[in-house]
Order: structure tokens, then sequence, then C-alpha cells
């Protein structure tokens, strides 16, 4: 699977409070896409993060810690740019992170499936989460409950960190420095729905409901 993130459409949702300053977002946020991206590799293929503008006029690429980043160009958008590729790789598996629904629903057109900037953000902190948890050295799930006595102190079995979960400890204490907001969108009002569109809808549903277990 291919993930492309309208970047700036997350960032500006995520760090409400930066607002033309996220320089130091967009950098912690590759971050954490690249330790996201190593514990999913066996679902997700590449990870784009594609921002509007950029140095140049025309498109522009680079690659920062794996993780692929693009800028639109001076002469054209992210969205552009994201519809353009799903275009061009309609065979290809991509899901596309945004809250523009003028986007989601023109990348509809081939296929393409698309997840809340907000529900990707937190699907990946739980990553994060999951990795940084300490796990104990000893392997003995019985012992009894008793109190503690610094006296016996190197008689406990103490919890250690391994890189990787230092790495993501580091991540999510950076990050709690840093408000999310909650998802404040409105709810859309429920369709009605003909029999033969509740049977598409039903399919396209469980299509989707595939691609995103993939990223839990």
């Amino acid at each position: 699977m291919i993930v492309l993130i309208d970047g700036y459409n997350l960032l500006k949702q995520i760090f409400p409070g930066a607002k033309h300053n996220l320089d130091k977002q967009k950098r912690q946020f590759i971050q954490q896409l690249a330790f996201y991206k190593a514990k999913k590799s066996d679902a997700i293929k590449e990870i784009i993060v594609v921002f509007d503008a950029g140095p140049f006029s025309h498109a522009y690429r680079e690659i920062k810690s794996g993780i692929t980043v693009i800028y639109s160009g001076q002469k054209s958008c992210a969205d552009k740019w994201i519809e353009n590729y799903v275009a061009k790789h309609k065979q290809k598996h991509c899901l596309i992170v945004t809250l523009d629904r003028q986007l989601t629903q023109a990348c509809e057109k081939y296929g393409t499936y698309s997840i809340s900037v907000y529900d990707f953000y937190h699907l990946m902190q739980d990553a994060l989460l999951d990795q940084a948890a300490p796990t104990p050295t000893s392997t003995n799930t019985t012992q009894d409950l008793t109190k503690y006595d610094s006296s016996d102190h190197d008689n406990y079995d103490l919890l250690e960190l391994s890189t990787e979960q230092s790495k993501a400890l580091d991540l999510l204490m950076e990050q709690a420095s840093m408000n999310i907001p909650k998802d404040t969108e409105k709810p859309s009002k429920p369709k009605i729905l003909t029999k033969d569109k509740h049977k598409r809808t039903k399919k396209k549903d469980k299509k989707k409901i595939i691609t995103l277990k993939k990223l839990h």
C-alpha cells in the first residue's frame, strides 16, 4: 500500500497554534512517519507527504528517513499533485490522508480511499505508544505482590528500554508539549440508498475496512 498525505492539511489541523511556522512540526512529523513506516513495513510500501509550493516553480522531491517528501511547485498545489499521482497509478493500492472533501471525491473516481488526518495521526501515535511500552526482563508472571523494601532493591527485576523503545518514547515526549485538537468536523447526514446503491456501498466499505486494518 502507498499512503499519500496532504501535508499542510494535516499539520494545520494537528498543530493549529503553529499557524504559519510549521517547520518544527514538519520535521517531527516526518520522524514519526519514518518510525511508523518501519513498524508497518509489511503493509505499507511507501509513504509520500505532499506539501504546497516549495523552493522551485516545478515539483521537487526529497527523501527523508525513508519518507518521500514532495513539494508541488509554485505553479501547482498538493491536491493537484496527489490527484495526478492517483490517476497515473490506478493499478496501485493507494490511500489518501486528508480532510479535503474535494480531493477525496476526485480520488474516489479511481477507486482510491481516504482517511481523516485525525484518524491517521492517532493511529500513528498508537503505534508509537505500543513501541514505547517497556517489557519486564523477568518471564515470571506468578510473583506475589509484596511491600517494596529499599534494602531488597537489587532483588527486583527492572524494566529495560530497547533502542527502538527509547526512540518512540522520545517522540512521544516531544509530542506531549503540543496540543492535538479533537476532530470537530460535523458528521454528514445519512444518505438514503436504493437497494442497488446499498450493495455497491457495502462492497466499497468492505474494501475500505480491509485497507484501514493494515494501518493498525
